[in-house]
């Protein structure tokens, strides 16, 4: 479709359903980089100059509002996390202290978040020599169905993750046992003597989810 047919698609598109609001939600990859409300006599030159520089654009009621989804790059993300305006990977920002002495229970968390991002990362890089990048690119899926699949991957590692870190900590049961783990650091100290590493795993996975 041109630039032409796509904006004529969309300024009928308004006409017909004619939404309450217009709300831009812009990606770049797995990133939801922002999201804003989009003025209505607007809409037509911003889907204008944005097709001009090369992004994708596509439109989509929610309720009585609407909203432009912009992407660049791979996969395209799904109407889902489009419309809750978040990234397609969790644990993206997930940031650690500069100076940390000793590993503690928010570090910990942090860190596997970071770790689970990297993961789903490295099945979009070719080169990665992952067997799982090989497999999932012997699917020949397109944009929207990968980006499907790294919501999937995403959300099955996300609450074994949040399994895991709970057992640890012996708030629940793993393969059927149940038992507090006693986790110590480099410096000696008890990482989660009080169920740290549980209300941290619940902060930062749970609570954290857009």
């Amino acid at each position: 479709m041109t630039r032409d047919e796509h904006l004529a698609a969309l300024r009928d598109w308004h006409l017909q359903h004619a939404p309450r609001r217009w709300r831009l939600v812009h990606y770049c990859g797995v990133e939801c980089l922002a999201a804003h409300d989009l003025a209505a006599d607007e809409l037509l030159q911003r889907a204008s100059t944005l097709l001009a520089e090369g992004f994708h654009i596509a439109w989509q009621r929610r309720g009585e509002d609407a909203v432009l989804r912009v992407h660049e790059g791979e996969p395209t993300p799904s109407w889902a996390a489009t419309f809750a305006e978040r990234d397609l990977i969790g644990g993206l920002h997930s940031a650690l202290p500069e100076e940390h002495e000793s590993l503690d229970a928010g570090r910990l968390v942090a860190c596997w978040q970071r770790e689970r991002a990297e993961q789903l990362l490295r099945l979009l890089q070719p080169d990665s020599g992952s067997t799982a990048t090989a497999k999932l690119q012997a699917l020949q899926l397109s944009s929207e169905q990968t980006g499907l699949v790294l919501e999937l991957l995403d959300q099955v590692l996300g609450d074994t993750l949040y399994t895991l870190l709970l057992g640890l900590d012996g708030e629940a049961q793993v393969g059927g046992e149940q038992q507090r783990v006693r986790l110590i650091n480099e410096a000696g100290a008890e990482i989660s003597p009080c169920g740290e590493l549980a209300a941290e795993a619940y902060a930062q996975l749970i609570e954290g989810r857009p």
